[in-house]
């Protein structure tokens, strides 16, 4: 499956995608902290431009979080303003 990103993601928005609201109660503080512990991926979203204090993710840095951590579940009315998908079907050869 193929994700485009459209734009600046907010990050209180990929907070509650990655950090499910009920088990987490500050989803923007526990990604935060998913994120800084990993020093592979804080070291490329630096490369990218971010800073911890920013609110948003620019395109480039949302596929670096998605690429570490894995797609979350994006089928919803908020997160559809900033992603949509397309499956690429490739025949097998038989």
């Amino acid at each position: 499956m193929e994700v485009k990103i459209k734009g600046c993601v907010p990050k209180s928005l990929f907070a509650r995608m990655y950090m499910r609201e009920g088990v987490y109660s500050r989803p923007v503080e526990a990604f935060s902290r998913m994120l800084k512990e990993s020093r592979e991926v804080m070291e490329q979203l630096r490369a990218a431009g971010y800073a911890p204090t920013h609110k948003t993710l620019t395109p480039r840095q949302a596929q670096i979080v998605i690429d570490h951590f894995g797609l979350p579940d994006i089928d919803s009315p908020e997160t559809k303003k900033y992603f949509s998908c397309s499956t690429t079907v490739t025949p097998s050869r038989s």
